[in-house]
């Protein structure tokens, strides 16, 4: 997996931009993947990193996937994500039962993965949460993708926030081969919480079948 400014071993080297990740992910591609092409699938940040790599390096992209990408205002958001929230939850982090409990609140199954988030959150600092969350919840303008042909999928939790499931449609409509879906009984934690079905609508996706998944719901 990419190493991206402000996450794993990488988590002291910044600046983090959603333009300048998709400018890394489009460099491995051409790279690594045969003909050039990868099939994309990206969640939250990520989602918003993939929306970027359609707009900046269309040639690269087979067939995507957004889940939970944000373009739309959430209320209160300047509230939440300000630089000394940031600080404040930096210093918490620090803590190991605070950690135990953030943890815990992702819902992760694996033992490997809870020891990852772990990790993670044990080396994350004000200046790396002050770009990551200011890339998600500031960043709120789609870039120009009409040069983007790849068939991209969008999705999002039918129990997110309005917001985040009005972007599904705001993204799947300025894309030539745009689709948008909900995922029935779901929030933000889909790829893990609903593995089973989220999965088998990747895999259906990418090799251009039918969604047949119950949690789906055409918008």
């Amino acid at each position: 997996m990419p190493d991206l400014p402000r996450h794993g071993k990488s988590i002291d080297e910044g600046p983090l931009s959603l333009a300048g990740c998709a400018d890394e992910i489009a460099a491995i591609i051409k790279k690594k993947a045969a003909g050039a092409k990868a099939h994309v699938v990206g969640h939250s940040l990520g989602a918003k990193i993939i929306v970027e790599l359609l707009a900046g390096h269309p040639e690269t992209v087979d067939h995507a996937v957004i889940v939970s990408g944000l373009y739309r205002p959430i209320p209160g958001m300047k509230l939440m994500f300000n630089r000394p929230t940031y600080k404040l939850s930096a210093l918490m982090m620090k803590s190991k039962a605070i950690r135990r409990f953030q943890v815990n609140q992702f819902g992760f199954t694996d033992a490997q993965d809870k020891s990852d988030l772990d990790y993670d959150f044990s080396t994350m600092n004000a200046a790396a949460l002050e770009e990551i969350y200011g890339q998600l919840y500031e960043h709120l303008v789609l870039p120009d993708v009409s040069a983007a042909s790849a068939p991209s999928l969008v999705i999002a939790g039918d129990k997110e926030y309005k917001a985040m499931q009005e972007s599904v449609c705001d993204i799947a409509g300025v894309l030539q081969n745009g689709k948008g879906i909900m995922f029935k009984n779901s929030r933000h934690d889909i790829p893990w919480a609903a593995a089973e079905d989220f999965n088998l609508t990747v895999k259906q996706w990418i090799s251009d079948e039918p969604l047949t998944s119950q949690r789906v719901i055409d918008v």
